[in-house]
């Protein structure tokens, strides 16, 4: 029974005793941009087990609260903690690598990025030019990772190396293989 002036009044006008429940805690809950030149993505997943029913997604807004992307999506996933991982998986593979693109982009390199910066010769003098921008870039690229990733892709020799190892291994597109990786990621999250 929901407690209310009314209904107290009447049910004491039977004389019955009443004892009243606990009235419901109400916490506020405030979305806080982030800081300046940052991006928030909030991000929830869920599973209800007796239906077999999962789904999961995020929201990418700016500083100013703009939304700027979202996903959503649903896969077969065993468990509740599951769909939060895989929804944290997609979020940051989605984020980074355009992340990535328009900060190096910004600084006129993402033709090492895409392959179109071709090494010249070894005796041109262009060739030691180049050979430091390669570096600088792949630089980017391998201090964004986390620790545990970097020593696959210090070893690639061009910076395009590193961009496509990435792209293979983190390709944010929903083909069939791509989903089977995920499930398997969540599968071993149990």
């Amino acid at each position: 029974m929901h407690n209310s002036v009314q209904n107290l009044r009447i049910i004491k006008s039977f004389g019955a005793e009443c004892r009243l429940g606990r009235a419901p805690r109400v916490i506020e809950v405030v979305w806080h941009p982030p800081v300046i030149g940052w991006v928030k993505i909030n991000s929830d997943g869920a599973w209800k087990h007796a239906e077999g029913v999962d789904g999961f997604g995020a929201v990418f807004r700016d500083f100013k609260g703009h939304v700027l992307g979202a996903f959503s999506s649903n896969i077969d996933i065993p468990s509740s903690v599951a769909a939060e991982v895989m929804t944290v998986i997609v979020a940051i593979e989605l984020a980074w690598a355009p992340l990535m693109k328009m900060r190096i982009g910004a600084r006129g390199k993402v033709g090492y990025l895409i392959g179109a910066k071709v090494a010249p010769d070894e005796n041109s003098p262009e060739f030691e030019t180049r050979a430091t921008e390669n570096e600088r870039v792949k630089s980017w690229l391998i201090d964004s990772m986390e620790p545990s990733l970097i020593n696959r892709y210090i070893r690639l020799p061009t910076a395009n190396d590193v961009w496509d190892a990435i792209e293979k291994i983190f390709y944010d597109d929903f083909d069939e293989t791509r989903i089977f990786e995920l499930n398997k990621k969540c599968f071993a999250a149990r």
